[in-house]
């Protein structure tokens, strides 16, 4: 073979090896730009909108569910014995105060006072007529003490049935109403059996029970407010709290009295406020409001990192346009719209909100 051909040959396998040389190093160069173009850029972060909210002072109230009671209520039952002989009250009609409701048969009772005031008579005489013998000593001392006795004992056995004749008369022992009679005209009562149930509706009770974390926030004298089913609201001032709590509830019994201006019916449930006193909160959306899965209910905001902040709330109170929340910081910013689609510590795009609408305004402006 000439040497022409050869360093022709020589040369060709010179070029299909530098050109194989270069098309095995030209990908892993691509792909080791593309790594690095990644490894650059920034991930996109998750859109929020944040509302900055302050604090503000509202009152700390809190709803329970409690009664409307009599401030008194009592049975009114026979001390003596005897027939029903006049009925002077039907039942759920008022009354005043030593009105006679009932009378029972006084029998041989007046007979009996009778024999006993002259009784009494005759021994004030003999009592007399002791002490006169005395001073000219014709009577001994033990004489004139028995006279004393004598005297005593005819006494009290006038006051005894003069007390027996006042049990026939059955009274008022108040103003209010004669809810309900127990007796008809000719029924035989003895001591202790139920006449009449009396109740005050002048003076009411407002009562309800109070969880044990808010009693220590509660005072007496304070106000109460008890909104019945009708809308009529009665308003009270604390009178009483229980010093033990009820074992099964850990609930404390409170009660207010207070001054009946509409006569309500008695007995019926009502809607009681009381006020805990003052607490920072903020207004909110109830839409924003979340549920976890514990049942507690959570907001979200974000920090000073743009990092989602999760705050478990309670509602204090509801308004028509939103609902009142303790448990906040005094400054934040609240997440309102995505609030759903974040998590705890996961960092965020923010948007004030009215910024959003002032910038597409302003934009508008640049265009036209």
């Amino acid at each position: 073979m000439n040497r022409s051909v050869l360093i022709a040959l020589g040369l060709s396998i010179a070029v299909l090896g530098w050109l194989f040389s270069g098309s095995s190093n030209q990908p892993a160069t691509q792909v080791n730009e593309s790594a690095s173009e990644e490894q650059t850029t920034p991930k996109e972060l998750f859109k929020v909108t944040v509302r900055p909210m302050v604090a503000e002072t509202v009152a700390d109230i809190i709803t329970l569910q409690g009664d409307i009671e009599p401030a008194r209520a009592i049975t009114v039952k026979a001390e003596t014995h005897g027939s029903i002989t006049n009925i002077g009250v039907e039942s759920g009609t008022r009354v005043q105060q030593n009105q006679v409701m009932l009378n029972i048969d006084i029998s041989d009772r007046q007979a009996r006072l009778e024999q006993a005031q002259a009784e009494l008579k005759l021994r004030e005489a003999e009592l007399k007529a002791a002490q006169q013998l005395k001073q000219r000593k014709l009577v001994s001392g033990n004489q004139l003490e028995q006279a004393l006795a004598n005297l005593a004992a005819a006494k009290s056995s006038v006051e005894q049935i003069t007390v027996e004749l006042g049990h026939t008369r059955i009274r008022a022992a108040f103003e209010g109403i004669a809810n309900y009679r127990h007796v008809e005209l000719g029924d035989y009562v003895q001591a202790g059996d139920p006449l009449i149930d009396l109740i005050d509706d002048q003076h009411i009770k407002i009562i309800a029970r109070v969880p044990q974390q808010h009693v220590s926030k509660i005072e007496l004298g304070q106000t109460v407010n008890a909104d019945l089913l009708d809308g009529t609201t009665i308003e009270g001032q604390l009178s009483y709290i229980s010093s033990q709590a009820d074992p099964a509830t850990r609930t404390f019994r409170i009660e207010a009295t207070a001054q009946s201006k509409s006569n309500p019916r008695l007995g019926q449930s009502a809607r009681v406020r009381l006020q805990l006193g003052d607490i920072l909160a903020h207004k909110v959306s109830s839409s924003i409001l979340s549920l976890a899965a514990d049942g507690s209910i959570y907001v979200n905001a974000v920090d000073e990192s743009n990092q989602v902040v999760r705050y478990v709330v309670e509602i204090i109170k509801n308004d028509s346009d939103g609902v009142w929340l303790s448990g906040l910081p005094e400054n934040l910013n609240l997440i309102v719209v995505g609030q759903a689609f974040v998590a705890k510590g996961q960092t965020v795009d923010i948007a004030i909100e009215g910024q959003i609408e002032t910038n597409v305004d302003a934009d508008t402006e640049v265009d036209a």
